[in-house]
């Protein structure tokens, strides 16, 4: 007879929720300004953020041990680090399959300008070097990540609104 209160041999699922409808606002801007959620610092003003559904490994807030991470999908996406109030960068990171940010759906034609029609049917590990972002006054993060020179995705999850 199955005890329905025992467990054993159940997955949990890990992914959560997408965030909030209204802090997406139109043409899928960030309706209000990106914080902190720790010290209350201005990482986005306003309707500069593009909101993308992206699945992309982080490491966990606040771990220092990058391999303990987890895939979020729900980012703000600037393609110009100078639209940014303020963010902290780390040193570049060479990653591998847990370490490096798993893309596992492909880079938008339009963030890359590059069209690779086997990775739109069997994605892979896009980018071996990466820098993650963080909070520039508390150092707390990562908050998001930086793909390329023209790519940067802040967590949605892990900021606060104001």
């Amino acid at each position: 007879m199955c005890n329905p209160f025992k467990l054993n041999n159940v997955t949990p699922f890990k992914r959560r929720m997408s965030i909030d409808p209204s802090l997406i606002g139109e043409n899928k801007l960030n309706a209000k300004s990106v914080k902190c959620k720790d010290c209350g610092d201005l990482i986005i003003r306003k309707n500069v953020g593009t909101y993308v559904k992206k699945d992309i490994y982080l490491p966990k807030y606040n771990s220092r041990r990058p391999e303990d991470g987890e895939v979020e999908s729900d980012f703000w996406f600037l393609n110009n680090m100078m639209k940014f109030d303020n963010i902290g960068f780390s040193k570049m990171v060479q990653g591998n399959d847990k370490t490096a940010t798993s893309i596992v759906t492909p880079s938008p034609p339009e963030a890359t300008g590059v069209v690779d029609p086997q990775n739109a049917t069997n994605p892979t590990l896009h980018h071996q070097h990466v820098r993650y972002l963080t909070c520039c006054a508390c150092d707390r993060g990562p908050v998001g990540v930086q793909l390329t020179p023209q790519e940067f995705y802040i967590d949605a999850k892990r900021v606060a609104y104001d």
